[in-house]
């Protein structure tokens, strides 16, 4: 059951009908279908993070890298994508050595990849 909490939790129990937000995504990409020829050319510009959104992310990291972030044993691979779409802003996570890291880095290559899970999530902020 997915009880919110004061940490965040990944449910994979999901009701009837599309997903609203907030909910999450989970995606595995195939290293043998990447396309070796895939490139992109263009300016860059970094994104400025508000303070708010950084606590937030740091908040959520932390909670996402503890053993019990899924209300279901999940399991992950070096290259797995999480996608949390929340009410304001959609934020991606990226597995990688055996934890979630920021991928802001992905940007449009994010959605790419094999669905592997999708939910709702909650977390009560006491």
């Amino acid at each position: 059951m997915c009880e919110p909490g004061e940490k965040l939790k990944l449910c994979t129990c999901t009701g009837p009908g599309p997903l609203k937000r907030p909910y999450w995504t989970l995606k595995r990409r195939d290293p043998e279908r990447a396309d070796p020829d895939l490139m992109a050319v263009g300016s860059c510009e970094m994104v400025r993070h508000s303070f708010e959104e950084k606590l937030l992310r740091s908040k959520i990291l932390e909670d996402i890298n503890r053993f019990d972030a899924f209300d279901t044993e999940m399991t992950l691979a070096d290259g797995d994508i999480l996608e949390l779409a929340l009410d304001r802003m959609d934020l991606t996570f990226r597995f990688t050595g055996g934890r979630w890291q920021d991928a802001d880095d992905l940007g449009d290559r994010r959605s790419a990849g094999d669905l592997v899970g999708v939910g709702r999530f909650s977390c009560s902020i006491r």
